[in-house]
């Protein structure tokens, strides 16, 4: 099995599993896309339909675990990110995911929400512009 390439956040999993990616679903069983392991956890409370397809991908699904070193480095994210009380501030879980991609060097499939999320905070905080991938592009 081939070490990933990128790394899919739930919004894009939950988009590529509705449309039927094929791209996407080859590259979970291949090993090329990893899962954020929070995301099949969110699916399967969220997505019971779309957990059971996630699940009929064949093939050993590599996951990808949010560790101290990322928390430090979304820490820091927010901190850059800065948001006053009267404006929309990104999930940490956004901060979090872009860590992960920045310090693993992996590209971030993503959609909808959650890409605009992560475009919010890479344009403010000017890093990962080009590790952010939709996922109706592949």
């Amino acid at each position: 099995m081939a070490s990933p390439d990128a790394v899919i956040d739930l919004h894009g999993l939950r988009r590529a599993l509705n449309g039927a990616n094929a791209a996407v679903i080859a590259g979970i069983q291949n090993g090329s896309i990893a899962v954020f392991r929070n995301a099949r956890h969110d699916l399967e409370k969220a997505y019971p339909n779309l957990y059971a397809l996630f699940q009929s991908i064949p093939g050993r699904k590599v996951y990808v675990d949010v560790t101290v070193p990322h928390k430090a480095r979304a820490a820091v994210l927010l901190e850059q990110y800065g948001a006053s009380v009267f404006t929309r501030k990104p999930s940490i879980s956004a901060f979090h995911e872009l860590s992960v991609a920045l310090d693993e060097g992996l590209m971030l499939i993503s959609a909808d929400k959650g890409l605009f999320d992560l475009q919010q905070i890479a344009t403010k905080c000017g890093v990962g512009h080009n590790l952010l991938v939709n996922v109706t592009n592949l």
